[in-house]
């Protein structure tokens, strides 16, 4: 394999926005270091974090396809509408543990 050639640009237009431009694809990221959400091309993806840890908690939703449309049911019984998965729950639990984390150091260090 050879070497790769990566290009990745982030241009900060307001105060907790920014604009980020790579070779394929560009996104927009509303937020700061500790809790931010990016909408993309390819889906959304909403990050919270503790700055300098390396610890971090994300969600990644990617967009729904038009390229193959959903097959339409059949004449009948309505359709059960499939289960929401455990994701999206776990991603705010884990941001809550993260938040609470930050409030108990930050305190830690205020007093």
């Amino acid at each position: 394999m050879g070497w790769r050639i990566r290009m990745r640009r982030s241009v900060r237009i307001l105060p907790g926005v920014r604009v980020n431009l790579n070779k394929k694809s560009t996104s927009l990221t509303v937020g700061n270091r500790f809790v931010h959400h990016t909408i993309g091309s390819r889906g959304t993806r909403d990050t919270v974090s503790l700055p300098g840890t390396g610890i971090s908690v994300t969600n990644y939703q990617p967009h729904k396809s038009t390229h193959y449309p959903a097959a339409v049911p059949a004449p009948g019984p309505q359709t059960a509408r499939p289960r929401p998965t455990g994701h999206s729950c776990l991603f705010w639990i884990g941001a809550g543990v993260l938040v609470l984390t930050l409030l108990v150091v930050l305190g830690g260090l205020i007093h």
